[in-house]
């Protein structure tokens, strides 16, 4: 399972929080185990914010920088995406500081698949044990 973000420039000390934060928080809204903290790995995706436009504004400008987060895991149901949504939008905001009146610039995008076409170690997901 996966958490790929997009954000500009971090510096490193931010990306160890945030991918604490992130995996703690994914493990509390969907009431998974400790041991299954290995299941999820994050990304992070840094752009140059010339190279993104909102309404047709550049990230340049000010007051116009999102955060765009994908969520991939298979068989989400309604309510824990709404936990995750919730629950890892408050964990950026919190981790780059980004006020309460802008929570609309952090963006989640629910990526479902099939274990059947997913492997880790040489094995398909599905026949690992749960």
């Amino acid at each position: 399972m996966y958490i790929r973000v997009d954000t500009p420039a971090l510096r490193i000390e931010q990306k160890r929080a945030l991918a604490r934060a992130l995996t703690d928080t994914v493990l509390h809204a969907l009431k998974m185990p400790e041991s299954r903290r290995s299941w999820w790995t994050v990304q992070f995706v840094s752009f140059d914010l010339q190279d993104l436009a909102i309404g047709g504004v550049l990230g340049v400008d000010p007051g116009k920088v999102d955060y765009y987060l994908t969520v991939s895991a298979p068989g989400l149901r309604r309510d824990q995406k709404e936990a995750l949504a919730r629950e890892l939008t408050h964990a950026i905001a919190a981790q780059l500081a980004i006020p309460n009146e802008q929570l609309y610039r952090i963006n989640l995008r629910f990526c479902d698949y099939n274990q059947e076409d997913v492997a880790v170690g040489g094995q398909i997901v599905s026949h690992l044990a749960a």
